[in-house]
């Protein structure tokens, strides 16, 4: 027997397909053109550019398709994809909610100063001129709607910055603490304490690590503060951090969940 379904539920069903498989969406377009409508969206909403091929590929759909590129919502810029093509997609895509951009070249700098992002992961240090040795400017009408900030910068230069409370929206932010020739627990640790006790407005300050941590970070009893374990390979493979498989964002708050639960376990044991 053949059911007609009223349409809001079909494409309800459609889209929640859509949602759990990427390989099913492709594959939905194909089934009729009112569900291909509901599908691309879906499709197109997160995008992931790992090197200049793909990056070719896209601006090739953007040329073709240029509707499509108002799907685009969450849009990650891995490091092999080249200047000219990282500049062109940026350009294509003003709107984006979230934007991971793991290019190093001050070029790029005009082609961010407009967008107005939600959610951020980029190397700051990179998109600085070699001239350039001031400090960062959060101030800046750049950051005004960030709440998920990410930076991908080695530890010796975030460690230095200061400012993070004056933006506005700020809620969750990460530092990468990675595997290098000098590493300075008590700096880092030193660094993420200062930032914890001037942003009252923090939920969650994440440190990202590629190595084993040292004791030094026990110190740090704020419940707000999680360190997340990413293997080094994750940071060569041109993963999306902003995607589900490897969400930095979802880790990180179940570690802060875990670690509330247990800091509220010793509380009432010393009590």
């Amino acid at each position: 027997m053949v059911v007609d379904l009223p349409l809001e539920l079909e494409r309800e069903i459609f889209e929640w397909a859509a949602r759990e498989s990427l390989t099913i969406a492709r594959r939905l377009v194909f089934v009729a053109h009112r569900v291909k409508a509901w599908v691309d969206p879906i499709l197109y909403e997160s995008v992931t550019l790992y090197d200049r091929s793909n990056a070719v590929q896209f601006l090739s759909t953007a040329e073709a398709k240029p509707s499509h590129i108002s799907y685009v919502k969450r849009l990650c810029i891995h490091c092999n994809v080249g200047y000219w093509q990282a500049r062109r997609v940026l350009a294509l895509c003003p709107e984006l909610d979230n934007l991971s951009c793991w290019i190093s070249e001050p070029r790029l700098r005009p082609f961010l100063a407009n967008q107005r992002l939600g959610g951020l992961s980029f190397m700051l240090s990179g998109l600085a001129y070699d001239a350039e040795d001031s400090p960062p400017d959060f101030t800046n009408i750049f950051y005004s709607r960030v709440t998920h900030l990410h930076f991908t910068d080695r530890w010796v230069s975030w460690v230095t910055w200061t400012g993070f409370h004056v933006l506005p929206k700020l809620t969750h932010i990460a530092f990468l603490y990675d595997i290098t020739s000098i590493s300075d627990d008590t700096k880092v640790t030193n660094a993420i304490s200062d930032i914890l006790s001037t942003c009252p407005s923090l939920i969650l300050c994440a440190l990202i690590y590629t190595h084993s941590l040292s004791s030094k970070f026990d110190s740090i009893e704020d419940p707000r503060f999680v360190a997340v374990h990413v293997p080094q390979a994750a940071f060569g493979k041109g993963e999306d951090l902003l995607r589900r498989k490897t969400d930095i964002w979802g880790k990180a708050t179940e570690g802060r969940r875990k670690r509330s639960g247990a800091c509220a376990v010793q509380q009432a044991s010393r009590s």
